[in-house]
């Protein structure tokens, strides 16, 4: 009987972690589409998940914008703000608009700035004081391996995050500073090995402007596995140990 019971409890956590890891493994879908000028602002971002199960769009547009979550077919969010049309009162149309007093302007007192509590200084100091302690432990090598690792994690992690789809135009008020800016962007795609990856110079503007769409996943579990193995890093690994020790 004990042993049939472990086994379910054993199945039932094996269960849970299986539906854990599928979770992660699917990926957050995301299609983004915005432009930027001195006449408008233009923003349309949506993103799913399970199979669009889940769903959230972002929409702005000179000032208005509209955020819409949405899970299978049901619906919520905000709407468009809209400005308030102006309503003549039957005051104004009987007095004329001299005699008409305006209320008088009330000042508001000053914002005073708050203070941080002490408690969170306390908390702010003291883990400070821990990071530094097992910092200065630490050999001017396992440093820079550390800091080796860290660009290494982070040059992974901007690999996964890179869309699958990226096209831009863009130019700024001079034609130089537009072909250096658009070269040296071209350069960096190259080092994440952008595959669907376009820009191009709008060397005839007057001031700047920009065009982008783009589209691609976020895999939550491929994410965690180069911060992960950042974190079990041999000198990593000892300050974060080091760490909650002088806790």
């Amino acid at each position: 009987m004990i042993l049939q019971v472990l086994l379910w409890i054993v199945a039932a956590i094996s269960a849970f972690v299986l539906l854990i890891i599928i979770l992660l493994a699917i990926p957050i879908k995301y299609n983004v589409a915005a432009s930027y000028d001195e006449k408008k602002t233009f923003l349309n971002l949506n993103a799913s998940y399970l199979f669009n199960f889940l769903r959230v769009s972002y929409k702005y547009k000179n000032g208005r914008d509209k955020l819409v979550f949405q899970i299978a077919w049901f619906k919520f969010g905000t709407k468009k703000k809209k400005k308030p049309k102006k309503i003549i009162s039957s005051r104004e149309e009987i007095i004329p608009q001299e005699k008409i007093i305006p209320p008088e302007k009330t000042e508001k007192p000053p914002e005073l700035k708050k203070e941080t509590p002490v408690e969170e200084k306390k908390t702010e100091e003291s883990i400070l004081k821990k990071f530094k302690g097992a910092y200065d432990v630490l050999t001017e090598i396992q440093v820079k391996t550390m800091i080796k690792y860290v660009f290494t994690a982070l040059k992974k992690i901007a690999v996964l995050l890179r869309p699958k789809y990226f096209d831009a135009v863009s130019g700024f008020e001079s034609p130089v500073t537009t072909g250096v800016v658009i070269g040296r962007v071209d350069a960096a795609a190259g080092m994440f090995r952008f595959q669907n990856f376009r820009i191009a110079g709008d060397f005839n503007a007057e001031a700047f402007n920009a065009r982008v769409k783009m589209r691609g996943n976020i895999n939550i579990l491929r994410l965690s596995l180069p911060m992960i193995r950042l974190a079990t890093r041999k000198p990593i690994f000892a300050l974060i140990i080091k760490m909650l020790r002088k806790g």
